[in-house]
């Protein structure tokens, strides 16, 4: 190969180079990174009351490394001058619920409440014994859908004496597959928002579909026949619509304000 080739070749190879190192990058090549979406997870729940019997409250939560709720403290005072604190501990066993511990303390006396749970091969809990004091008071049977919704309890209670009480058994009530209450003797009525819960992300899988009472949406009126006051709440909202404070009337007479702070 002769010199002159080779300077043509190395003078064509140059010229091709840049001089910029900079990397252009179509804007259709670039991916857009999609930001998740924040699970909301109460911290605290506060409360100013307006002519109660109690004055204040507050109700303070805590998680444990899967996010799921380990703590609950519950601190109130009343008209009466006295202070109670309710302090509640959730334990788990490969991320399923175990058993739950209450202490509760007032002036009087000091109390101490354990529910057990037990689960079937699938994880879903089956029973729960509750003990008070150390001694069984309540036993729950859990039977569900095809679809692991749950479909009713059967609830035995304890009397002091060790005897079993005549079985009770309660169905849900869902429409379009969204829980909205219990079958009763008293039956009640509700009315929800088409908003979030603010206690909807607080329990592991096998224990949200037990726990009574947590509906997706918030009450919004709760008419019962086992009493003559009609219950009216409203909310104000934070732009992922879950509640950042609450409304709570009697006869639409306001019985107290939450606020709802969230971590």
């Amino acid at each position: 190969m002769n010199k002159a080739y080779l300077l043509l070749l190395a003078f064509f190879m140059f010229s091709c180079s840049s001089s910029d190192d900079t990397t252009v990058v179509e804007e259709e090549d670039l991916n857009p990174i999609e930001e998740e979406s924040k699970v909301y997870k109460l911290k605290k729940e506060t409360f100013s009351f307006e002519d109660y019997y109690m004055t204040e409250r507050e109700i303070n939560y805590e998680y444990n490394s899967n996010g799921f709720i380990s703590k609950i403290i519950d601190k109130s005072s009343w008209i009466s001058g006295s202070e109670h604190e309710s302090t509640t501990d959730y334990y788990y066993n490969n991320n399923r619920m175990d058993s739950i511990v209450n202490i509760y303390v007032q002036i009087q006396n000091t109390s101490k409440s354990t529910t057990v749970f037990t689960h079937d091969l699938k994880g879903d809990i089956i029973s729960s014994s509750r003990y008070y004091n150390e001694k069984l008071v309540e036993l729950v049977e859990y039977f569900y859908k095809t679809n692991n919704q749950l479909n009713y309890t059967v609830l035995t209670r304890v009397d002091n004496n060790g005897e079993h009480q005549t079985p009770k058994t309660e169905y849900l009530i869902y429409e379009n597959g969204i829980l909205v209450g219990y079958e009763s003797a008293f039956p009640t009525t509700r009315t929800f928002d088409n908003k979030n819960n603010p206690h909807i992300n607080l329990y592991s899988p096998d224990y949200k579909r037990i726990v009574k009472h947590l509906f997706i949406n918030n009450t919004l009126i709760q008419v019962s026949t086992s009493s003559s006051v009609k219950r009216k709440y409203e909310y104000e909202y934070n732009s992922d619509n879950f509640p950042v404070k609450s409304l709570n009337y009697g006869d639409d007479k306001l019985v107290f304000e939450k606020n709802y702070i969230y971590y």
